[in-house]
């Protein structure tokens, strides 16, 4: 099967502030299918040795996101630090609403040290990291608190351009 991803970023030119949303999960109904769903019986009861399980189509779930990002300073010279805060709800159709509140402080967009925190969600909970940017290769790390899932490390590379 297949789901697109739509999203948008709208500088509102209002004192900066930036809306974005998106929506995850858009498409079709899916379903099971394959040799991993086949299961050997006797010859008895069917000709082949092989029944296929049946499974029923479900609705992958769709995520509507919105948020707000606002810079507190900076943001306007490319060697200046800049202070950056945001917001955002999260409304999975298969879950209740959830937001987060995040701040992330650059150094000359080279060096970033970000937290936050998720809002009304059952597990998530503190989160902080950072990354380095380098021409064109990002790293960046997370810690997140997941109660009683306990504690995440994550990490990530990748290329902008």
């Amino acid at each position: 099967s297949f789901v697109f991803d739509l999203g948008s970023n709208f500088n509102t030119g209002i004192n900066g502030i930036i809306l974005g949303m998106s929506v995850s999960n858009f498409g079709p109904d899916v379903q099971f299918s394959g040799e991993g769903l086949d299961k050997v019986v006797p010859d008895t009861t069917d000709i082949s040795g092989k029944l296929s399980k049946i499974t029923k189509k479900f609705s992958v779930p769709l995520v509507f996101r919105l948020g707000i990002q606002k810079d507190i300073f900076g943001g306007n010279e490319e060697n200046a630090s800049r202070l950056t805060v945001s917001v955002d709800a999260i409304n999975p159709i298969d879950y209740t609403v959830y937001g987060g509140l995040g701040a992330e402080y650059s150094w000359r967009d080279m060096a970033f040290i970000r937290g936050g925190t998720h809002l009304f969600h059952d597990t998530a909970g503190l989160s902080l990291g950072g990354g380095l940017k380098w021409k064109i290769i990002v790293v960046d790390y997370a810690y997140v608190n997941y109660g009683i899932l306990e504690e995440t490390h994550q990490f990530g590379i990748s290329l902008e351009f």
